[in-house]
């Protein structure tokens, strides 16, 4: 009975157009790679080669890992996924992930 309601369910959230999910206030997640970063923005280029900017903002949230960090961590050439909300035209850099750099021992 669960499955046939999580199947309908389903369904349902697949049948909605996807341009009514991509509307002001979505919020996305993008990864790549850091191409550039100020004060003030933040640009990753996907892996399908798309450079995607954003906004920083005082409210913005850093991470290495699942410690806490700092804008003074992001580098040109680290990988980062970013959350992103869309406001208007421009994203905004919600949060910004880092990897943690620790070794997992392979």
């Amino acid at each position: 009975m669960r499955k046939g309601v999580a199947l309908i369910g389903l369904m349902l959230v697949l049948a909605v157009p996807v341009k009514f999910l991509a509307h002001e206030g979505y919020e996305h997640l993008v990864m790549g790679v850091v191409t550039a970063v100020n004060a003030d923005q933040v640009a990753v280029k996907t892996q399908q080669g798309k450079v995607v900017s954003a906004q920083l903002t005082k409210d913005t949230k850093y991470f290495k890992g699942e410690e806490p960090a700092t804008l003074a961590d992001v580098k040109e050439g680290l990988r980062a996924a970013l959350r992103l909300m869309e406001e208007g035209k421009n994203l905004t850099a919600r949060e910004v992930r880092l990897p943690s750099g620790k070794q997992d021992g392979r």
